[in-house]
Formats: structure tokens, sequence, C-alpha cells
């Protein structure tokens, strides 16, 4: 027995001592020191592309053939900008102002619905002949009566203190 202890002992002082780290920059100890990844560390902007035009003669040739690489977030590329950004309002130059249908005219139409909801070809020539109106909005104010009927019959039935009908 004690030539195994003896043996395993002559095993531990035969062993090289440990060797010693090796240097990785990339090693915690080295990002968390103070030098070249430490928190003070100045970034090096030798790689960052500059918006001013100021490069390399060999870059300034690749960029010719390929300029979509010089873009970044940082330098993005120059659109042209229109000069006049009024958006929704040039939409709204080229309509005609909106007219109110006289009561006499909405008077008219109402009874014209109550007879029927929907018109033929017809109907809303001579509809809008008598009201001096163009065929265009005698369809749109019978659309847009419509879907308000609509409306208030699904108001109505969904409404709790409005009586229902109960079929039996």
């Amino acid at each position: 027995m004690e030539d195994r202890i003896s043996d395993s002992e002559d095993n531990s002082s035969l062993q090289a001592p440990p060797a010693a780290k090796p240097y990785l920059s990339f090693s915690i100890e080295n990002i968390l020191s103070e030098g070249k990844f430490g928190p003070r560390a100045k970034r090096s902007t030798e790689y960052a592309p500059k918006c001013d035009g100021s490069r390399k003669p060999s870059m300034q040739t690749l960029l010719s053939r390929l300029p979509w690489l010089a873009y970044t977030r940082y330098c993005p590329p120059k659109i042209p900008r229109s000069k006049t950004r009024k958006g929704s309002r040039r939409h709204k130059l080229d309509r005609n102002p909106r007219i109110p249908f006289s009561s006499s005219q909405l008077a008219a139409l109402e009874a014209k619905f109550i007879q029927t909801q929907y018109l033929s070809g017809s109907e809303v020539r001579d509809l809008s002949s008598s009201l001096r109106v163009t065929e265009h909005r005698v369809k749109i104010w019978f659309q847009n009566r419509r879907a308000r009927e609509k409306k208030t019959q699904a108001e109505s039935s969904v409404d709790p203190g409005s009586p229902q009908v109960q079929s039996t």
C-alpha cells in the first residue's frame, strides 16, 4: 500500500507547474481593464466612413463604382426634396368645394328614398335633372342614406332599452 502512495506522490512531483494563462485581448480581465477595451478607451474611427468626402484615392475609385458602399445610418444618400411640402392640401385643391343640398332638395331626396332605396339609371338621371345636381351627387347621397339607415337599424337592435319584437 505504501508503494501506491509513494507512486502517487512521485507522479505529482513530476507534473509540470501550471502554464501561465495565454494573453487574450478579448478576455474578461482585458475587456474590463482601463486599457484598449476599457470604459475610457477611445473608439477608433479609422474604419468609420466620413461624410465630408475625404477618402483615400483607392476608396474613391471603389465608391465611384459602388456608391452604395458609402451610405450608412449616419451618412445617408442625398435625396432631392420637393420645394413645396403641402401634402394633403394639394389633393383638396383639386376638388370642388362642398355645396350642401338645399332643404327642398333634401325633401325630394328623402321622399324618393322612402319610395325606393335603390334607383335605376333613368331614375338617377330624372332626379338629378329635377334637382339641378349631378348624377354622381344623387348616387352618393343614396349610398350615404342607405349606410345611415343600416347603422340606425343596427343601433336600435342592440339598444337594450328599445322594445324588441319576439317571434313565436
